[in-house]
């Protein structure tokens, strides 16, 4: 969804989910393995927490339904060309073998969704959140999270979360319009889930037990991205602005929220347009910073947060996730075919993944 806008957010019970793929499965065939294409445009990609599994999706050119791969950690493929949504992103791992796939939608197009990927079963349900309650989903899907017994989605111009039973796939839509809106994406600390907007500029903070809005953090002037929560503090990627003309200003900060307060008590410098942000470890944040497509270039930066600096990794990253101290992102496609590595961030050392014998 982010280049519409410059151009233009639990393990479940074993049982519970054999319950719902049996009762709306929908099968889909691998196709022969010379679907390396598919992979030059990726969209999204995550890392499945429970076994490291790296999940990704791909774009379809915007013209067709955008497909899933899975690779173990010897990135050899598990699943391939899985057919889900409209520009599927940000994933949530459920379980070894379950993923719930957030389908962005195209802005305006009121055509979000979330697809059930079961990776042992080859299978997938493309329409997982409309079958289960009946409506769609809504305009334009941010982030995707599974916490506790729920899964949290943000829609951001439905200004809305989802609130999705993991056992029973049904959702409670909880609209933020008379907090702040477009929600963007979403982290979670200590029972309480933290989502980014943009109108005003804040973070909004959720009550996972009454499934209602406690409060909200205001920020500065610019857009807020990505979020992470690490020890007590929300890390928010300050990212940019732009007038009613799409005239474009960009920030480089990484805002430090303290969650005990909820106020906004520092900042810290990174590159510039930050728009992701995850945790490495303890200490140490990735942030990939998208630029301002002119003279300050893209670049994923290591951040230290007790020394509260940041130094650029070299190589940029569109997108990312992380796993035991490792980055696993791939770089852009628009100035070439897109390539996956596997970082190192504390020795900056990159490792090319995913060869092409591998598809």
């Amino acid at each position: 969804m982010k280049r519409n806008i410059m151009t233009i957010v639990a393990v479940v019970a074993s049982f519970a989910l054999a319950a719902l793929l049996s009762s709306c499965k929908e099968e889909s065939t691998t196709p022969a393995p010379d679907s390396w294409a598919a992979l030059d445009n990726p969209y999204g990609i995550a890392v499945n927490p429970y076994n490291g599994d790296l999940i990704i999706t791909t774009d379809g050119n915007y013209t067709a339904p955008g497909d899933c791969y899975v690779f173990n950690r010897d990135y050899r493929l598990r699943i391939s060309g899985i057919t889900l949504g409209a520009l599927p992103s940000n994933a949530a791992a459920l379980d070894n073998d379950h993923i719930l796939v957030l389908n962005e939608g195209m802005w305006g197009g009121n055509n979000a969704e979330i697809s059930l990927v079961d990776v042992a079963a080859n299978s997938a349900v493309g329409n997982w959140f409309s079958a289960n309650n009946g409506r769609g989903l809504g305009d334009v899907a941010q982030d995707i999270i599974a916490y506790g017994s729920n899964t949290y989605a943000s829609v951001t111009f439905s200004n809305s979360i989802e609130i999705i039973s993991n056992a029973s796939g049904q959702s409670t839509h909880l609209s933020t319009t008379a907090t702040a809106q477009k929600p963007r994406n979403i982290a979670a600390y200590d029972g309480n889930i933290y989502v980014t907007c943009y109108t005003p500029a804040c973070v909004v903070r959720i009550d996972t037990a009454t499934q209602s809005i406690t409060g909200s953090c205001p920020l500065g002037v610019f857009n807020p991205e990505g979020i992470c929560a690490l020890n007590g503090k929300l890390y928010v990627c300050s990212s940019n602005i732009s007038d009613e003309s799409y005239n474009y200003s960009y920030d480089n900060k990484l805002y430090v929220v303290d969650i005990n307060t909820f106020t906004l008590t520092d900042s810290i410098t990174v590159g510039s347009n930050p728009n992701i942000v995850k945790a490495i470890d303890d200490n140490h944040l990735a942030v990939a910073c998208w630029g301002d497509y002119a003279s300050n270039p893209a670049g994923t930066f290591l951040v230290d947060v007790d020394a509260k600096s940041a130094k650029a990794l070299g190589i940029a990253l569109n997108k990312f996730d992380t796993y035991r101290g490792k980055i696993y992102g791939f770089t852009s496609y628009l100035s070439g075919t897109a390539k996956f590595y596997e970082i190192d961030p504390l020795t900056d050392t990159h490792t090319e993944i995913i060869p092409r014998d591998s598809i």
